[in-house]
């Protein structure tokens, strides 16, 4: 094997480890699409990530969801969304799950009013190609 077979064996594996698998780049987008649909008052971007069976743990389900989007929009209430401790599981080519920590603000004014962290589980199911939220829970760290 010369010396540029043998770089570039090593190049595609040090590139290979460097990038995200496709799924968890993908899981990465659809949850930065509903933070920014959150973020910029566009319940779509929020609502085009669920799953038509969506339900979370307390049973509140997409109706819900469209509902309580449409209150923070017609009281123009900003919300604005931060993510931390972001972690991917891969269950199989079909389902994973992320859990991450989220601080929530919330205002009508240039600063927010109120604010909280979350502890938030979700479970995404792959339809066709598409990671779709299928169930949340959140709550308080420590409860």
């Amino acid at each position: 094997m010369g010396f540029l077979q043998a770089w570039l064996i090593v190049t595609v594996i040090f590139l290979a480890s460097c990038t995200e698998q496709p799924a968890e780049e993908a899981l990465r987008h659809k949850l930065s699409l509903m933070e920014m649909g959150l973020e910029e008052r566009k319940p779509s971007l929020v609502l085009d990530q669920l799953h038509p069976d969506f339900q979370s743990e307390n049973g509140k389900d997409t109706v819900w969801l469209q509902r309580l989007l449409a209150y923070y929009n017609f009281k123009k209430i900003k919300i604005t969304v931060v993510i931390t401790n972001l972690e991917i599981t891969l269950v199989d080519d079909q389902v994973a799950r992320m859990e991450f920590n989220s601080l929530v603000t919330a205002g009508r004014g240039l600063l927010p009013d109120q604010g909280r962290v979350y502890k938030v589980q979700t479970n995404w199911h792959n339809v066709d190609g598409d990671w779709l939220l299928i169930y949340a829970s959140w709550q308080l760290p420590g409860t």
